[in-house]
């Protein structure tokens, strides 16, 4: 196929045009690639600023307060416990008849 000069002078002013989007074309996918990866690196960056775990402190405060929940219950059972104990060593001295009975004083 041959190009007539008529046509090779309206062709010449478009060549600019056209080679300008040809290149944009064969550029875009580089670009595209290059913001991606500038994305990418970007999110990394956030990502180790970002706190991921709670600190131990934090989890040990739970902990104190929990064990501190259970030492108080654990103080009202004792403190039941001896109660019924003491009842109970009181009922033992009331059963024992030679207790109360005689007194032995030395001079």
């Amino acid at each position: 196929m041959t190009i007539r000069s008529v046509d090779m002078q309206v062709l010449l002013p478009k060549v600019p045009k056209v080679s300008n989007q040809q290149q944009t074309q064969q550029q875009t996918p580089q670009n595209q690639q290059d913001w991606m990866a500038q994305q990418a690196q970007q999110n990394s960056a956030d990502n180790l600023k970002k706190v991921l775990h709670s600190p131990n402190s934090e989890e040990s405060k739970l902990d104190t307060q929990e064990d501190g929940k259970n030492r108080r219950e654990k103080q009202k059972q004792k403190s039941k416990n001896s109660k019924n104990s003491s009842k109970d060593l009181a009922d033992e001295e009331q059963n024992d008849s030679r207790k109360g009975k005689h007194l032995d004083i030395r001079v």
